[in-house]
């Protein structure tokens, strides 16, 4: 009798962050995209065919970022098509491209805007993104809300602006937003480590946003926090997610699967292959298991609570900190020793 195979991992996506363009008019100090990602970016066929194997795949929601995605002449077209797949569509901007029309396209393709707010005010947002940005992003919102558009604000945290983070909810909430997002600045492309919160700062920024937001009627969302339940009680309106197992692609501007988008680990060119079939390709590959499911995690992580929501964090920047997919997350106050 012949023995049955072992079951093979799965990889099936129901999210994906795509970023499609390199280019931006800004030049913001926290950028993880520069100077990385050499190759041809995909032409408009291109990503039209790839949203429809995404859809075809089981994908129910796309993320377009970059770069600056709006600053693409099929933008629109793109999300359009998107949005007639059945996909729901959000898109990631500074502002610079938003005009009254571009504003109204997005309010009736339903997609939700996250615009880039990296402080309170002129001089720290100014001062991760370049003069006369703020102006830029207030305006770009006030558009967004004569057309009816839904607006997020995500904020990338660093030593830049990690002064502003209890008022941020506040603030965001002027700006028109139903929700805002704090993710933690990653030490790639042109964002410096001396830039890096660590995991003392981080966990008192976390819980300074997230008393403000309460007090603001805010929701507020940590992007790339999963330990965030290790922190305390942060309030009903806080909300974070796993890294690790999570049914989640990030594809390239040239096209390229990627492990995270932090990350160059590419596993697969896209060009080359259908979505749903390379997904399952790269499910049994040694590093996509390393990162997705770890078999032996650190012993800080197999005693803690978390661990069954956590899995060990942010394997990106446990990668970029140590050159290991496996050991627990730097930003973790329990793994950097500051918790019991």
């Amino acid at each position: 009798m012949e023995e049955e195979d072992p079951e093979k991992p799965e990889f099936h996506p129901v999210h994906v962050n795509w970023l499609l363009t390199k280019a931006c008019s800004a030049g913001c100090r926290h950028c993880y995209i520069r100077g990385r990602f050499g190759g041809p970016e995909l032409g408009t066929g291109e990503a039209l065919a790839l949203l429809e194997e995404m859809a075809a795949a089981g994908v129910r929601s796309v993320c377009f970022t970059g770069g600056e995605f709006l600053a693409r002449p099929d933008a629109l077209a793109l999300a359009g098509a998107a949005v007639r797949l059945g996909l729901e569509v959000s898109v990631v901007t500074s502002g610079f491209p938003i005009t009254e029309e571009l504003a109204e396209s997005l309010a009736v393709l339903g997609a939700t805007t996250y615009l880039s707010v990296d402080g309170v005010g002129p001089e720290t947002h100014e001062r991760v993104r370049g003069p006369g940005s703020w102006e830029v992003v207030r305006r770009a919102a006030r558009l967004l809300a004569r057309a009816g558009a839904r607006v997020c604000t995500v904020t990338a945290l660093s030593r830049l602006n990690v002064a502003d983070a209890g008022r941020i909810p506040a603030a965001a909430g002027e700006f028109g937003a139903e929700v805002v997002c704090l993710l933690p600045a990653m030490p790639q492309g042109a964002m410096g480590r001396e830039l890096v919160l660590g995991a003392g700062e981080f966990a008192a920024v976390v819980r300074s946003a997230a008393k403000g937001a309460g007090a603001a009627g805010v929701e507020l969302h940590l992007w790339c926090a999963p330990f965030a339940g290790i922190l305390g009680d942060l309030g009903a309106g806080v909300r974070w997610w796993p890294c690790r197992g999570a049914p989640v692609a990030d594809i390239s501007p040239d096209g390229k699967l990627l492990l995270c988008d932090v990350l160059d680990f590419a596993f697969a060119d896209l060009r080359g292959g259908n979505f749903g079939e390379v997904c399952q390709e790269i499910a049994g590959m040694p590093e996509f298991a390393e990162a997705h499911f770890p078999v032996r995690p650190a012993e800080v992580c197999r005693k803690c609570p978390a661990w069954g929501e956590c899995r060990g964090g942010c394997f990106a920047r446990a990668y970029l900190d140590f050159g290991s997919l496996s050991v627990p997350d730097p930003l973790c106050p329990r793994a950097a020793g500051l918790l019991g």
